[in-house]
């Protein structure tokens, strides 16, 4: 019977739970980015909501 190498399935294993966390830190990261951006956005249409308002009135 031949011999397996096992060496290779358990270091595996081991950078499996690595990849996941980095994963999860890039998708968590490309979010806050997102986030940020919404929210930038929702800022710079405020303001122009309230630049045209103000025009509005005027």
């Amino acid at each position: 019977m031949p011999e397996t190498d096992t060496s290779g399935l358990s270091e595996e294993k081991r950078e499996m739970p690595e990849q996941e966390s980095k994963q999860k830190s890039s998708i968590h990261g490309r979010l806050a980015e997102n986030q940020k951006l919404i929210e930038e956005e929702k800022v710079k249409n405020r303001q122009m909501k309230k630049k045209r308002s103000n025009e509005i009135s005027l």
